[in-house]
């Protein structure tokens, strides 16, 4: 929580190159409104996880619009 309030997603990858590949989803968004990807993310101990992300175009009471992202941990579906 404290770890990560307030700062860029770019903590959770491990390295820049995969970090810019997954800020380039606003065309499927635009597309699509919503977008399907695997990644990889670091953990706190440094050690990386592969993940499917989805995620959707939102907009939330007031108005305020934003993307809601789901990660889930598929390494171990990977090493099968």
């Amino acid at each position: 929580s404290e770890d990560v309030v307030g700062k860029s997603m770019r903590i959770f990858y491990p390295g820049v190159q995969q970090f810019h590949d997954f800020t380039k989803i606003s065309e499927q968004l635009e597309k699509d409104g919503l977008f399907i990807k695997r990644t990889e993310l670091k953990k706190n101990d440094g050690s990386i996880i592969s993940c499917a992300v989805r995620g959707r175009r939102t907009v939330l009471a007031g108005g305020a619009r934003g993307i809601v992202f789901n990660f889930e941990d598929i390494t171990s579906r990977l090493l099968i």
